[in-house]
């Protein structure tokens, strides 16, 4: 009766993978249920917040701004979910001086104004700020958990080089797609450039000719820029706008002097140039290098593609 031993073993050996079977399952079953839990807990939270925004704030809402005081109601202040002033009017750790009932906020009121026209409106102005002034206004609304508003410009119209506003060292041909410094060009000045005839939020150069060069001084610049204070023959990286330096890899910009960014460019090489909310990214050949630039002008300010040739001979191409 061997036969009836092994199937005896077999069913036992069966059943013994059922009930562990069983127990993974209900292990993934305590699992799951907890997810549910956690899910549950929070939306609990979430309910009982609001129930506390809508008893512990009043319809005005005065508030001490690093020692400046502003009025606005509620509603304002309620407008977009997940800032600081949720969790400041739904804690009910976190309540107003009394009196007078004024909650104070540990930070610049320069441009709260602003802040508060933006809950109201939907709309950030940077009208009349500097780059500067654009940053501190960032790092406000970065503190009050506010999220920054995208930037909706883009390009409408291929790209070509002005040449009302080109050097007339340089040479424009293919339908003012391509710009060049031949080798030897006698110039009056060590730098001359070139602005594209429209602004633009994204764009890309092709580097046709970018030989090497014995002159430390040789660079060629590739950026954006606004129009005020440009000038075909100016150092325009000290004047204003924001530029990769190609030769080099090099930052140049109101807050960067030539600080090394990425390895260097060579001839054939494509560069992207974009401008997000966030600030101003680079790409060479499709590789992302990442923001370099963060500190940017106000967003209705128009920023222009520009080249600049710094005691350098090169050829390049608008894609």
């Amino acid at each position: 009766m061997l036969w009836v031993a092994d199937v005896a073993r077999s069913l036992s050996e069966s059943l013994d993978r059922l009930k562990d079977l069983s127990a993974e399952v209900s292990a993934m079953t305590a699992v799951m249920q907890a997810l549910l839990d956690t899910i549950e807990a929070k939306k609990r939270q979430w309910r009982q917040l609001k129930e506390r925004v809508e008893k512990n704030a009043g319809e005005l809402i005065v508030l001490n701004v690093g020692g400046t005081l502003f009025k606005t109601s509620r509603e304002t202040l309620l407008r977009m979910e997940g800032t600081y002033f949720h969790a400041m009017l739904g804690s009910r750790c976190w309540m107003p001086d009394n009196p007078p009932n004024i909650y104070f906020i540990d930070t610049d009121p320069t441009h709260f104004d602003r802040i508060l026209a933006f809950l109201r409106s939907g709309d950030l102005s940077f009208e009349g700020l500097n780059s500067w002034e654009c940053c501190q206004l960032r790092v406000t609304l970065d503190y009050l958990n506010i999220v920054f508003p995208p930037f909706e410009k883009s390009n409408t119209t291929p790209l070509s080089w002005n040449p009302s506003l080109c050097s007339s060292v340089l040479q424009l041909v293919d339908a003012n797609q391509t710009v060049e410094k031949p080798m030897g060009t006698p110039s009056l000045t060590g730098s001359n450039s070139v602005m594209a005839d429209a602004p633009a939020t994204t764009f890309a150069i092709r580097l046709d000719e970018f030989p090497s060069s014995p002159n430390a001084l040789a660079k060629l610049f590739v950026g954006l820029a606004p129009k005020h204070g440009f000038g075909v023959q100016a150092y325009n990286p000290e004047t204003g706008g924001f530029y990769l330096e190609l030769r080099w890899g090099n930052l140049h910009d109101p807050s960067h002097k030539g600080e090394r960014f990425c390895s260097g460019f060579v001839a054939g090489d494509v560069v992207s140039v974009s401008r997000n909310a966030s600030g101003i990214s680079f790409k060479k050949n499709g590789h992302d290098l990442g923001i370099s630039i963060r500190s940017v002008m106000p967003s209705s300010i128009d920023l222009f593609p520009v080249v600049v040739f710094h005691y350098m001979s090169a050829k390049v191409t608008l894609l």
